[in-house]
């Protein structure tokens, strides 16, 4: 990147973050009483892997990629304790029990013990002629009693929002009100979620290098999806390759931020005022936890408007797709994000012409087009950009980066 544009845009994020974090007074003012009753009990929830009943083998992946989707959205809720994947695969695997093909109420009753679960969800899923149709029990462990059966069917290609459908339903079941933030850990591309899952699978075997070629897979076919980042993150450590490892984790940690934004901009979105407003509403016992949240990804609850939120996660993109270049020569994931860049300024262009910050949106892909030296692209953005916002803060990088392309154009070095 020009070291013109780079520290000024990594300033800008510093900056406008802390400003959106919610002011001191606003914890004192909304702060917990004394006094006040005691929260109930919570509910521990396990989720087991599902059973691929039709032993659709292109589905494998599903078998733990339904428990692990449903525990990242249940979680979300804020109210539910969820065994996360791995305690559960160790316990498990500690016990000589089996992660699927649970179809009886004793065998989950059995399970819900030994995971220390006061609730437990089994299922399974059927694949057949290009149809899907996932079936899920909520049991409580110490009564046996069936709490809720749930089922969601449709084209197997919907197989994302057919299992957003079953944590509705198993929420419902739970009495939890789903969260007006939606969870940020799913992908938007099947095809990455099931590279996701296989990854998750070799991994767990000990094959590091195969989970490590999943893992990119993933990455190159959804750049968006935060978790495949963790996942070459982990494969790393487990190879030894610590400098690796550490440069992974700097791409993970801004994976995760931009995971955020997309859930923000693709639900009901919100800012870090409604946060701090009605933490309940967002899965968070009261004001307090709600900021630690937020300062702990301040970039992931940036915005106040979604025009700008998308902003955000573009040049969090641009971020990935420079150090994806620098650290691992990885030009096919770069070039993803550059993709998603332009695909997301699209978006905000199309569903915000009226946004009041419109601009921060369309600032990003100027950028990504200087960096890939398309000039004839960059020359008709800029124009573009300096008619419609001629007062930008950024303008004069905007003015610089459209003199380059036309001494470019002009055959001037």
């Amino acid at each position: 990147m020009d070291s013109r544009i780079r520290p000024k845009i990594l300033c800008l994020w510093t900056g406008l973050c802390a400003l959106m974090l919610p002011a001191p007074s606003l914890l004192e003012a909304q702060a917990p009483s004394a006094g006040t009753m005691p929260a109930p009990v919570r509910q521990t929830l396990s989720i087991l892997y599902f059973d691929n009943l039709a032993r659709a083998s292109d589905f494998d992946w599903l078998q733990a990629g339904l428990s692990d989707m449903l525990t990242t959205d249940i979680s979300a809720s804020g109210a539910v304790t969820v065994v996360e994947r791995e305690q559960l695969a160790t316990v498990l695997k500690e016990q000589e029990l089996q992660l699927s093909g649970v179809v009886q109420e004793s065998d989950a009753v059995r399970m819900g013990m030994i995971l220390a679960a006061t609730r437990i969800v089994y299922g399974s899923f059927v694949v057949s002629d290009g149809k899907m149709s996932i079936d899920a029990r909520l049991v409580d462990t110490e009564s046996a009693a069936v709490l809720g059966a749930v089922r969601a069917e449709g084209p197997a290609g919907d197989v994302l929002l057919l299992e957003r459908k079953i944590a509705s339903s198993l929420m419902g079941a739970l009495g939890v009100a789903s969260p007006s933030a939606p969870s940020s850990g799913g992908a938007s591309v099947v095809q990455a979620a099931a590279a996701y899952y296989a990854g998750l699978a070799a991994l767990d075997s000990g094959s590091y290098q195969d989970a490590a070629s999943h893992f990119r897979e993933a990455s190159d076919l959804d750049p968006s999806y935060g978790k495949p980042q963790l996942g070459l993150e982990a494969a790393y450590r487990f190879l030894k390759d610590f400098r690796r490892g550490q440069q992974q984790k700097e791409l993970a940690a801004l994976a995760s931020s931009v995971q955020r934004l997309r859930s923000r901009v693709e639900g009901k979105f919100y800012t870090m005022t409604d946060m701090a407003t009605h933490p309940k509403d967002f899965g968070y016992a009261d004001v307090q936890a709600a900021v630690a949240a937020m300062s702990a990804d301040s970039m992931g609850y940036a915005g106040s408007t979604p025009a700008q939120a998308i902003g955000f996660m573009e040049n969090l993109l641009l971020e990935m797709g420079l150090k994806a270049r620098e650290y691992f020569g990885d030009q096919t994931f770069a070039a993803g994000c550059a993709v998603e860049i332009g695909a997301w300024a699209a978006r905000a262009l199309r569903d915000y012409p009226q946004d009041s910050l419109l601009a921060e949106s369309q600032y990003p892909p100027i950028v990504q087009l200087r960096l890939d030296r398309r000039w004839p692209e960059l020359k008709a953005a800029c124009e573009t950009f300096m008619a419609r916002w001629p007062d930008f803060r950024m303008i004069d990088s905007v003015e610089d980066a459209y003199q380059e392309s036309l001494d470019r154009l002009s055959g001037k070095d």
